[in-house]
């Protein structure tokens, strides 16, 4: 239960979780620097999962306030922030992304002082850094290829917005963002509100779910929807994703995904797509089991992958393919697993340790 009064001194409560956050952690606090909202006016909370780079360094450097995460996991610090930010309004941002746009705060901020129904605001999508790897432009815009199948939406600013406008009814639009009507859809969107720049209003966030558990954390998004509030989303606003992944860390983050949905549905898999669908309608339910066929009867897959390819103008996307296929083998591997009694030990992102349950 939170306690804590809000703090209106402070405006804006920035939320970052770091890990060995050296290489990029000077990129976003800069980009911060650059914002026109008034710095006094914000605070900035780093949650540290135990650096032994130089990240608490750089973070002393630019007077941010410093909060241990035990629990190491992202999730864990941003639930952390969330409960010491002492900001009417919260933003959640990671270590490795940077806010392109100078003016991206004070015109979320001035979007929520305006129109008291609008309790988050989403950025424009990401951007790829320069030379950004393929997995990297992959996982800025679909996350992984289930959710591709699932949702087939695009995160990449290029095609974010548009894509959105097409898919649901626009309420008000202007030259700095737009505010969508969700209540005339079955099927929201796939969307976290725990990164990317994104602001909430904290006060109402505080009051209406007291006991902010990683569920509530990670699917507010839902949760705010279903309580009928607005959701609007900034025009030029993108932020620049330094995502590092590596081919064979980002197979073992898919790893860890299938086992969490799998295995701990009642755990951190209720942070993920178990959790996410339980709030979506029955259609978003029944396609989950079309995804094994989709991906192993290799055609769909390919003709998808080809779509992209021209729509992109980049051959990096034909990395749709195997993934796909590599997913569907991951998760009837550990289902055959599960029907035999044994169970993976939960790694983050790291490799599975086969344990009898």
């Amino acid at each position: 239960m939170i306690k804590q009064q809000i703090d209106y001194k402070v405006a804006i409560s920035i939320i970052i979780a770091t890990f060995n956050s050296e290489r990029t952690l000077p990129l976003v606090l800069e980009s911060i620097k650059r914002q026109t909202f008034p710095q006094k006016k914000i605070e900035i909370l780093i949650l540290d999962g135990g650096s032994e780079d130089k990240t608490l360094t750089i973070a002393k450097k630019y007077q941010c306030t410093i909060i241990k995460n035990k629990k190491i996991e992202p999730i864990s610090g941003r639930i952390l922030g969330y409960e010491k930010a002492k900001g009417k309004y919260i933003i959640f941002i990671d270590s490795d992304e940077i806010i392109k746009n100078p003016e991206s705060i004070t015109i979320k901020y001035e979007l929520m002082e305006k129109n008291h129904q609008i309790k988050a605001v989403i950025g424009s999508g990401y951007e790829n850094p320069p030379h950004a790897a393929i997995t990297a432009k992959y996982i800025n815009e679909f996350g992984d290829p289930f959710s591709f199948f699932i949702y087939r939406s695009s995160k990449n600013a290029q095609f974010f917005i548009t894509q959105m406008k097409q898919a649901y009814p626009v309420s008000v639009e202007n030259e700095k963002g737009v505010l969508f009507n969700f209540s005339q859809s079955l099927d929201f969107p796939i969307m976290e509100l725990g990164a990317a720049n994104t602001m909430i209003d904290a006060e109402y966030s505080k009051k209406t779910f007291p006991d902010f558990s990683p569920e509530i954390f990670a699917h507010l998004f839902y949760f705010l929807l279903k309580n009928s509030k607005k959701i609007a989303f900034t025009k030029d606003d993108p932020v620049v994703h330094y995502t590092s992944d590596t081919m064979q860390s980002y197979i073992n983050k898919i790893k860890w995904r299938v086992k969490n949905n799998i295995y701990y549905v009642s755990s951190l898999g209720i942070t993920g797509f178990s959790g996410r669908s339980n709030l979506q309608s029955s259609n978003i339910r029944i396609k989950r089991y079309f995804f094994l066929p989709y991906a192993i009867t290799i055609i769909f897959p390919v003709i998808d992958a080809v779509y992209l390819v021209i729509t992109r103008k980049d051959l990096a996307y034909f990395i749709h393919l195997p993934l796909s296929f590599y997913t569907a083998t991951v998760i009837m591997y550990y289902y055959c697993l599960k029907i035999v009694g044994y169970k993976p030990e939960l790694r983050s992102y790291g490799e599975a340790k086969v344990i009898r349950a």
